[in-house]
């Protein structure tokens, strides 16, 4: 490395400019002391440089103009902030003196350097500062060596800067080379830990990881999850940004946009990547939160920009550099008003601001400051003069002056460490220090610094207690221009702490919103898109339901529930059977009371003339029990309306059963008396015995128990339960599958009987047309027949919840046909055709009927074939007497 510094001194020859006569250029001036056994070398950027070339004038005191190495010239103007960091040196360095070195017989200097916040500028400086410290180093190892160098000149043990992490990175690879201590004050790019490329380096700032955490933690904070990071296209830009990317990625936040400029806002390009930034930014209705990560000259470029295009309503989120700025200030609130800064912690430093505050045009021997009291129009010598008191609560305060003293304690403690090698003379110990080892020991320290920060490092050279405030740029009418920095909050030992109220551009009293897509409302959920924040909002399944904004997944509701219309709750799931206040409830209940009063009206009709003819031929009490059942078949569907339950689970299918085989049976012994009754009439037999009352309510009883021991038998192989299905909009509760096979059991039992019934209707269909029962009986099996097997199609591909109301029509159907088929033509006949219903007219149409039936039957057994009246009414037994009271 050595053999590039006499490549790099070439660069400073001078050169002639075009612009300027050279009386109007003046070479960056140091400030240095005349006394110390060693000295502490520093850069520091006292001048800037001038963006806007209009404000430069030669004739100004406030500007400057430097000389480049290719020729040309550029316009610089005073920083006030680097003015009070090499005074803070000065001060640091004569307060070590006093406390420290008196006693010892051993003096500290300083060399500060104007660096101007250049990287070949401050080239030039630091290969000054490392050469007298090789060229000493090389008279001391080589007696024979003739040098015009003086070796008892004070030579530099440590270097205090830069400012820019870029010059800070170039400049030490100088001091890498000659081992010599770099601390900066305000370098914080995290590829300075990297010990390989720069082996020497430390600092007293934080570096940007710890930045990029705490700009991060703001962001949560307030709920951002979609912002715009924008940064220089150089080393403290890019590294930046990274950093950021990579804390938004663990955080789960988006980057909109990621945009980089290169550092030379002066150059055409630039200026147009600029506005094309600025005019993305805009166009982005969804950002509303930017990131620019970069030095102070480029954020007031990019803000001037902006300020330019008319964008509002954005919040910047500033770094160290710019975050507590007063270049700011010159910004509409409309503009720059919110801004957020992550700012490095400082305290008061009462004895440095009594220092300053005792300092006047002609006591200082800074010269730095001599050209602030010239740019105050100051005459020399006026001790009326002095710094601005508002520095202190201002630049002062909030500037990096107390980074600037930890470091020049850094190496003053590192020298008291290095003091104690053994020596009598603790001064013999400084005459050749080994570097290496001083390092070492600024690496060690561990101590209260200036501000009441501890001071301490980590293996990288890092600080300890990381600390940041948090600023926040709020309109102040009493300000000199409308606004000012407010601190709001910290960030301490990773922990964001907001203490104050902040003030969001334009003045809005919500935290502004920046993100890709809102959270879904309560009943919805997010569908993912290609990137993580942004997302569209689906209305959750059926079934499902999120009770607050956000975007995580539906829950399903518990058995029993189903979402509302909004999805947003459970409700218990509507139960789905007959109610009693359904319009199906009341259209079933309208027929039943109406089958019910009709049934009955006609059983008070058979009841009334249960002596008359036509009554007594239909067997009076059996047609008066049919009627019974056919009225409770008609009140059978109150049964299947209300909520099912266990008992009424078991009554359903028992009342059916029963119900049903008695109007069977009923009518089927009914169909066999008639028959039986008219063949004794024609083939002069003797008593059949279903002809008896006694006889067929006998036959009755034995066909109800063997439904009864049907029910027995089913109900104890597959018990009845209530049953519940859920899984739909509605919970359809019934008897389960259990009853419903036991109905299609007992159904089939009474559709046999019905099938006989009909059969033996059917033979008798040619019976007196007073006796036509059986015609209408076969008609009534048929329809009764033909009603069941339609329900069984119907119910077979059916819903669960519908069963109830097939059987309750079928039930009603079932009663109406044996009621129009059974008694309907018969009490037509009592009341419309009363000259019918005589015992005459029913006798002489037995009369006709049995002769006819009597000749037939004495013709097939060989009989005369000519046959009398009064010979064929002889041969009619008495006893067959349809009449007699007995038989009915």
């Amino acid at each position: 490395m050595l053999n590039i510094v006499p490549l790099l001194l070439l660069f400073l020859i001078p050169s002639s400019t075009k612009l300027l006569n050279d009386s109007d250029i003046r070479p960056p001036e140091r400030l240095f002391s005349d006394f110390g056994d060693v000295r502490i070398g520093a850069l520091v950027p006292v001048h800037i440089r001038e963006s806007n070339k209009t404000l430069c004038d030669i004739h100004n005191p406030r500007f400057s103009y430097i000389r480049y190495r290719d020729g040309t010239v550029k316009c610089y103007k005073l920083n006030i902030a680097g003015v009070l960091w090499s005074e803070a040196i000065r001060f640091s360095v004569l307060a070590a003196n006093q406390l420290f070195f008196n006693g010892a017989n051993i003096t500290l200097g300083y060399d500060i350097r104007d660096s101007v916040n250049d990287v070949d500028v401050a080239l030039d400086a630091a290969l000054d500062l490392t050469t007298l410290r090789r060229r000493r180093k090389v008279s001391n190892s080589s007696r024979e060596c003739e040098c015009s160098v003086n070796t008892t000149q004070p030579y530099v043990v440590a270097l205090i800067g830069g400012a820019r992490s870029e010059i800070s990175q170039r400049v030490n690879t100088i001091a890498s080379d000659s081992s010599l201590p770099q601390i900066s004050y305000s370098s914080t790019s995290v590829s300075l830990d990297d010990k390989t490329n720069y082996r020497t380096f430390l600092r007293t700032i934080p570096p940007d990881n710890f930045q990029d955490r705490a700009m991060m933690d703001i962001v949560k904070k307030f709920g951002w999850s979609y912002v715009a990071t924008v940064a220089t296209d150089e080393e403290y830009g890019r590294r930046g940004v990274e950093g950021f990317h990579e804390e938004a990625r663990k955080s789960n936040i988006c980057i909109s946009t990621q945009r980089l400029f290169h550092f030379n806002i002066s150059a055409d390009d630039t200026k147009r990547d600029i506005k094309d930034i600025v005019s993305e930014l805009k166009a982005d209705t969804k950002t509303n939160v930017i990131i620019l990560f970069c030095e102070r000259p480029r954020a007031v470029a990019v803000l001037t920009e902006a300020e330019k295009q008319g964008m509002t309503g954005k919040t910047w989120i500033a770094t160290e550099d710019w975050g507590f700025s007063e270049d700011v200030y010159d910004f509409d609130i409309s503009t720059v008003g919110g801004i957020l800064g992550v700012v490095t912690h400082a305290s008061r430093l009462e004895l440095f601001e009594k220092h300053l505050a005792a300092l006047n045009s002609s006591t200082t021997q800074n010269p730095w400051l001599m050209e602030y009291f010239r740019e105050k129009s100051c005459m020399v010598g006026d001790k009326n003069c002095k710094i601005d008191p508002s520095l202190n609560a201002t630049i002062l305060h909030r500037n990096k002056a107390s980074y600037v003293m930890d470091a020049v304690y850094t190496v003053v403690l590192g020298l008291l460490d290095y003091m104690k090698c053994g020596k009598a003379d603790a001064a013999d110990c400084l005459k050749d220090i080994d570097l290496e080892k001083l390092r070492e020991y600024m690496l060690n320290v561990n101590t209260t610094g200036s501000s009441g920060r501890l001071i301490n490092y980590d293996e990288q050279g890092n600080p300890g207690g990381i600390y940041y405030h948090i600023s926040n740029l709020q309109p102040d009418p009493t300000a000199e221009k409308g606004k000012k920095f407010v601190l709001i909050g910290n960030w301490s030992n990773g922990q964001l702490h907001i203490t104050n109220p902040v003030y969001w551009n334009g003045g809005r009293n919500n935290t502004p919103v920046s993100r890709c897509s809102a959270p879904c409302p309560p009943g919805h959920h997010y569908v993912k898109s290609d990137v993580s924040c942004c997302w569209k909002c689906v209305l959750c399944s059926l079934g499902q339901f999120k009770a607050e904004t956000g975007n995580h997944q539906c829950d399903s509701c518990p058995a029993g529930y189903v979402s509302d219309s909004n999805h947003t709750r459970c409700v218990r799931i509507p139960e789905e059977f007959i109610r009693w206040d359904s319009v199906t409830s009341a259209i079933l209940l309208s027929l039943s009371i109406c089958g019910v009063l009709v049934t009955s009206f006609m059983f008070g009709v058979y009841f009334k003339y249960r002596k008359s003819p036509i009554v007594k031929a239909a067997s009076r009490y059996p047609s008066l029990l049919l009627l019974v059942s056919i009225g409770i078949m008609f009140a059978l569907p109150l049964l299947y309306i209300g909520r099912p339950s266990i008992v009424l689970c078991h009554i359903q299918p028992i009342a059916f059963g029963l119900l049903m085989t008695l109007a069977g049976s009923l009518v089927l012994t009914k169909t066999f008396r008639l028959i039986q009754i008219f063949n004794n009439l024609v083939a002069n037999l003797r008593d059949k015995p279903l002809v008896t009352v006694k006889t067929q309510f006998f036959m009755v009883i034995l066909m109800l128990v063997v439904e009864v021991v049907l029910i027995i038998v089913f109900l104890g192989q597959r018990p009845i339960q209530v049953n519940t299905v859920v899984g739909g909009a509605t919970v359809p509760i019934d008897c389960g599958d259990s009853a419903k096979d036991l109905h299609t059991t007992v159904l089939l039992y009474n559709w046999l009987l019905a099938l006989i019934c009909a059969v033996i209707a059917f033979r008798a269909r040619s019976l007196p047309a007073n006796f036509k029962e059986a015609r209408l009986i076969c008609f009534a099996m048929f329809t009764f027949s033909v009603i069941w097997l339609s329900f069984l199609i119907v119910f077979s591909g059916s819903i669960i919840s519908q069963f109830s109301v097939y059987i309750c029509v079928a039930i009603l159907a079932t009663a109406l046909d044996l009621l129009v088929c059974m008694f309907a033509p018969k009490i037509f006949v009592i009341l419309f055709r009363p000259e019918l219903n005589k015992i005459d007219v029913v006798r002489a149409d037995i009369y006709r009927y049995t002769r006819k039936q009597s000749q037939a039957h004495f013709r097939v057994h060989g009989a005369q074939d000519d046959v009398t009246g009064s010979q064929l009414e002889g041969s009619l037994p008495r006893s067959a007497n349809v009449f007699q009271e007995s038989k009915l």
